[in-house]
């Protein structure tokens, strides 16, 4: 089944952060050591760098459902 969803999203980073440039928004690196960033369940990279914060860039706070309604398929 598909839906229609509207939901309201929070983003947060430091304010003295700058935003990255669009090709190195998506970087897929931990910010703090430069290690190839693959999270585990609490948010570490591999060599066990918290980043999930606004500390370096923008991060996602919540994601909340605002609406959601079924997806006619006709």
């Amino acid at each position: 089944m598909s839906y229609y969803v509207r939901e309201r999203w929070v983003l947060e980073r430091r304010r003295d952060v700058l935003s990255p440039t669009p090709e190195n928004s998506t970087a897929l690196h931990c910010p703090r050591c430069g290690a190839a960033l693959q999270k585990d369940t609490v948010g570490a990279c591999a060599l066990r760098h918290e980043v999930e914060s606004g500390e370096f860039q923008w991060y996602v706070r919540s994601i909340n459902t605002l609406r959601r309604e079924a997806k006619d398929h006709c």
